[in-house]
């Protein structure tokens, strides 16, 4: 999907809106929101989403701290974060791209067959 819209996009944001802003986890959760009532599920929110890349991160063998960057979390104790937002100087891109590149590619192979996803059908109740 990433790869379709970088085709056709020369510049500005990656992913806009119907109205052309910036589409936010907060659209993604109006949108599921307002939804819901068409969803295989009760109840599916955003973290439902960034629940699922961090556990799957983890089976992955990631190391937990850049799993909490990745999804924009901080990890550690109180000193650890106060180390990390006074004194060093890095967004750990590359790893974080390393990252998503093996997400991208286990993705990739559940969807085209190639390994079996950890998938637990919901039942919506009611």
């Amino acid at each position: 999907m990433i790869e379709a819209r970088l085709s056709t996009l020369h510049a500005g944001p990656l992913f806009t809106t119907g109205t052309g802003t910036v589409l936010t986890a907060a659209h993604i959760g109006h949108y599921l929101l307002v939804r819901r009532d068409k969803l295989p599920i009760d109840k599916f929110t955003t973290h439902d989403l960034r629940r699922t890349v961090a556990t799957m991160l983890v089976e992955m063998g990631v190391a937990l701290d850049l799993v909490a960057a990745v999804i924009g979390h901080q990890a550690g104790g109180k000193e650890t974060r106060t180390l990390v937002r006074h004194y060093v100087r890095t967004d750990l891109i590359e790893r974080k791209v390393h990252v998503l590149r093996s997400w991208d590619e286990r993705l990739q192979g559940i969807v085209a067959g190639h390994e079996a996803p950890k998938v637990v059908r919901l039942l919506k109740t009611g």
